[in-house]
């Protein structure tokens, strides 16, 4: 099993979550108000665990909006049911392809400036 079939594998398993237009790996400077709201999954970094041959990738699964809303108490709960959403889906998602470990989450992420992002850290397991 190699990174990309574990991202693409990811992908899937985010796909349909309710209110996301977009689910797609890598974070494109280029996203128009089209792409959102949207779910990116980014590959931080790729390391071998030497334990029964299997692979630790670190992933940063961005969610948001298409610019900075005004209401942020509203936005805010869209953002959080999101990340409890994506952090259920990837827990629930664990096989014999992976197993997500959800590490932490960063709130008001810039990664891109005309969006309202937060980004979920996950150690993956392949």
């Amino acid at each position: 099993m190699n990174t990309n079939t574990i991202l693409q594998a990811i992908k899937t398993d985010l796909t349909g979550i309710a209110g996301i237009k977009t689910v797609a790996v890598g974070l494109e400077s280029g996203m128009n108000a089209n792409s959102y709201p949207a779910i990116r999954i980014v590959p931080v970094s790729n390391k071998p665990s030497g334990m029964m041959g299997r692979n630790h990738l670190t992933i940063d699964v961005f969610v948001g909006f298409a610019a900075k809303p005004n209401d942020l108490e509203n936005s805010y709960s869209t953002l959080y049911q999101w990340e409890a959403d994506i952090i259920n889906r990837l827990n629930l998602a664990a096989s014999a392809s992976y197993a997500a470990m959800w590490q932490s989450t960063q709130n008001d992420e810039d990664a891109l400036p005309a969006a309202k992002l937060i980004c979920v850290s996950f150690e993956v397991v392949y």
